[in-house]
């Protein structure tokens, strides 16, 4: 029998902002104690697998920063399969370019004209100088790569502009579509089939366009919580649901328990 192996959303699954979503907490715990192979996997490229790790904890849980998967990390290792050496103009937060520098990632500063790459993450602090320069990359030649194109995050009560409303400045402006490491994109998809094989993979999240999406495209069994973006009126206005549906993580994994779908 195969192994059962869980991609687990973040931000609209396991919490909101700063705030650990409902029944969050029992569901990491049943997870560890059935020793079920799961992964922690967010389009969000703001915050590093150790940073994400030490919010988890806070939050109570507990968690492996090995289980942590960002599509920051996705597209560090895109680039670095192409090309080791390729020097890379980033906009992105701190940590995130920090991270980067830690993998052994070149990264090219606001006078270099010579980027192999120009990678978007999300930023909420960037200028417009940044996106000026960015802009001189892609004309200059170099690969346009976005860590997502989520046009939206949840924070707290409120939704906030995500990478794909930052990348899609940088679209408009250089007429170049960005590759896609994120979400629903089979280069993460190809990622984790590296790392699960052919055992059965499971995704939950709360996004259609995003997590859903991710889960068809790389044959992926598809689950959707409504404790994020989207809500059982877009449910309702998609003819054939290609996936499952769930109020929340307890429901969730009430099923998967009655189905016996966390053997080992």
């Amino acid at each position: 029998m195969s192994k059962t192996n869980i991609i687990i959303d973040l931000d609209g699954t396991i919490y909101r902002g700063d705030q650990l979503l409902d029944h969050a907490k029992s569901f990491i715990d049943i997870l560890n104690k059935n020793n079920i192979n799961y992964k922690f996997f967010t389009n969000c490229s703001k915050n590093v697998p150790k940073g994400l790790g030490i919010k988890l904890k806070k939050m109570g849980l507990e968690v492996q920063e090995s289980n942590i998967i960002t599509s920051g990390c996705i597209a560090q290792r895109y680039i670095q399969s192409m090309d080791k050496q390729a020097l890379v103009y980033v906009i992105g937060s701190n940590s995130f370019k920090e991270y980067l520098q830690m993998q052994n990632v070149s990264l090219a500063n606001g006078t270099d004209c010579s980027a192999d790459y120009v990678l978007v993450g999300f930023c909420t602090d960037f200028t417009y100088d940044e996106l000026t320069r960015a802009l001189w990359h892609i004309q200059s030649g170099a690969i346009f790569i976005t860590t997502n194109l989520d046009e939206t995050i949840p924070s707290g009560k409120y939704t906030v502009p995500h990478t794909g409303a930052i990348s899609a400045f940088l679209e408009y402006a250089s007429k170049q579509k960005p590759l896609n490491m994120g979400k629903p994109s089979e280069y993460a998809g190809n990622y984790f089939r590296e790392i699960f094989g052919s055992d059965q993979v499971f995704v939950i999240g709360d996004r259609i366009d995003t997590d859903m999406l991710f889960a068809k495209n790389n044959d992926f069994t598809a689950c959707l919580v409504l404790t994020g973006i989207t809500s059982q009126k877009d449910i309702d206005s998609i003819e054939q649901p290609y996936f499952q549906t769930f109020n929340d993580l307890q429901e969730f994994y009430n099923i998967l328990e009655r189905q016996f779908l966390f053997c080992k």
